[in-house]
């Protein structure tokens, strides 16, 4: 219900799949890949872990680009 909300305001959505620490380094394309399959998702969800902090410069990258306080970086 909550991407369909976000879609609806032409929101986009960051999704986050947490406790990344607990997949291990080969579980996690496929868990990303069916998380964004699942949820119909255009780019895949970023992995976060606030044990080790994986994933937070990424996630601060994202949200600083969506307010408009920093450009995004080519691809």
């Amino acid at each position: 219900n909550l991407l369909l909300w976000l879609e609806e305001r032409g929101v986009p959505p960051l999704v986050i799949i947490t406790k990344a620490d607990k997949l291990s380094r080969a579980k996690r394309p496929a868990r990303v890949a069916a998380v964004k399959r699942e949820l119909g998702l255009a780019s895949p969800p970023l992995l976060f872990s606030a044990l080790t902090g994986e994933g937070k410069e990424e996630i601060w990258s994202h949200l600083l680009e969506y307010l408009g306080l920093r450009q995004s970086s080519p691809e």
